[in-house]
């Protein structure tokens, strides 16, 4: 049994991992030794702080003795230990370590054999959420896409929108739209883009959406209409532009902007703080 825990991680398995998964030292004691017989019968090794399969082989034989019900259930048994032990630490999930990324692969990769617990499923699509956004920054835009994609498979069809999930729905999309640009999906990006503009309750949570779609317009070349739907928002948050620019108009609006500058030293303004207005 212990073996087909272990395989459920892939071709080895980390101290750290069994600490997460038996928080009790007699239950982890069992395991480890466990591990450990098998160790002596050189069906696995322990390298350091890892157990390691001898053989890819092995450990796909190991995963396969059990059926794919077996095999959700252990992934997701996994998953849910792991978080719970998580959710013990004072900083948990404040900075996703690679702990909280094995949890929430264990979880997603159960919901692919359709097993998953319908009152955890705002936990886990947020658990997803965070993964996907602290991938892309580290630039891992294609297994951040993939977890963003997972965080809203877990959300209700029927309650995607509702006011309960709302916020946690927009993030989700607004982080699909940036991920599918980065990634070169531009008809997936439109269709997370079209899907948060219907249902964005205010302009302000547009904004991320229209700054996705121009930037896409921008890569197919359309630049006619990008600009048109940047003046587009740019009016709608009060900003008003002339139909027509003329040397007089371009004259006026430096001198103006000159004016306002004229207290201000180069130093001055680069050190300004950024505007935290989303507007």
């Amino acid at each position: 049994e212990a073996l087909k825990v272990m395989s459920t991680f892939g071709s080895q398995m980390s101290e750290e991992y069994v600490s997460h998964l038996y928080p009790l030292q007699e239950k982890r004691q069992e395991f480890c030794d466990r591990l450990n017989s098998a160790v002596e019968e050189s069906v696995i090794e322990k390298i350091g702080s890892k157990y390691k399969f001898v053989h890819d082989m092995v450990q796909q034989a190991v995963y396969e003795l059990m059926s794919p019900k077996e095999r959700a259930e252990c992934h997701f048994q996994n998953g849910v230990k792991m978080i719970t032990a998580l959710s013990c630490c004072a900083d948990s999930h404040s900075d996703l370590g690679l702990i909280t990324f094995v949890a929430i692969d264990q979880i997603n990769i159960a919901k692919s054999f359709g097993v998953t617990d319908s009152s955890m499923c705002t936990q886990f699509a947020k658990l997803n959420l965070k993964a996907g956004e602290s991938s892309m920054e580290k630039f891992n835009f294609m297994s951040g896409f993939s977890y963003i994609e997972h965080g809203i498979s877990f959300l209700p069809k029927e309650s995607k929108w509702n006011s309960s999930s709302y916020d946690l729905y927009r993030s989700l999309h607004e982080a699909a739209c940036l991920a599918c640009y980065v990634n070169a999906l531009p008809t997936k990006a439109n269709e997370y883009i079209s899907e948060l503009l219907e249902n964005a309750q205010c302009l302000e949570h547009k904004l991320k959406a229209y700054y996705v779609m121009v930037k896409n317009l921008t890569s197919s070349g359309d630049f006619k209409q990008a600009l048109k739907k940047t003046f587009d928002v740019l009016i709608e948050l009060g900003e008003t532009f002339p139909t027509e620019i003329t040397p007089e108009i371009m004259q006026e609006e430096l001198s103006n902007t000159k004016s306002l500058l004229n207290n201000f030293t180069k130093e001055s303004i680069l050190s300004s703080p950024k505007l935290m207005d989303e507007k």
